[in-house]
């Protein structure tokens, strides 16, 4: 029986570690299913608002976004809090916000004729953006990222490694008590024929 009830601690242990080990490995913050292109849709002459979600650039990484189009595109563009600065012309410089994600917003100007298309880059990842552009008559500028259905993102994302890792650290305690009860009774036993 002694015998079993360590060979039960032990392999309790060892499937404890084997199920821990996935959630070290994916420590790092992943955000499933990102986008790395966004859409916006403005009026001639109105304003936009174009948004790359979080996770998408480096957090905190200073951004270099680059406007191109047929026809006029926006002389400046910021973004709330995180752009300081932006260029005369085709080139706008910031950086993207704490979670890797970054919102521009500017004017189209009254001359454009076709859609924007804004790249953005941090040096190591690049996002593509468009800005759609709509005669005035087609009402006011919106953002809606490239992907989305436009509804609330409800309830949370769990990842198949914290699943794993808490069953590891079920079977890790199970493992801690069986070998504590083993040891409390070998304690108790010992006692008892002195």
């Amino acid at each position: 029986m002694k015998k079993f009830t360590k060979g039960l601690a032990a392999a309790a242990l060892i499937a404890g570690a084997v199920f821990a080990a996935p959630v070290a490995a994916n420590a790092a913050t992943y955000t499933p299913g990102v986008p790395d292109t966004a859409a916006a849709n403005a009026t001639v002459g109105g304003p936009f608002a174009l948004t790359f979600q979080a996770g998408v650039f480096t957090p905190n990484a200073p951004l270099t976004a680059t406007f191109s189009s047929a026809g006029a595109v926006p002389t400046s563009a910021t973004a709330t809090g995180v752009f300081h600065a932006a260029t005369a012309g085709p080139v706008a410089v910031g950086n993207s916000n704490a979670a890797g994600g970054v919102t521009l917003s500017g004017t189209v100007p009254a001359t454009a004729t076709s859609d924007i298309t804004v790249t953005v880059t941090d040096g190591t990842n690049t996002a593509v953006g468009t800005i759609n552009v709509v005669a005035a008559a087609a009402g006011a500028g919106s953002a809606t990222a490239a992907g989305t259905s436009g509804l609330a993102t409800t309830g949370t994302y769990i990842s198949l490694a914290t699943v794993w890792g808490a069953v590891g650290l079920v079977a890790l305690g199970g493992g801690f008590l069986v070998v504590r009860s083993t040891r409390k009774r070998q304690g108790s036993a010992t006692s008892t024929t002195l």
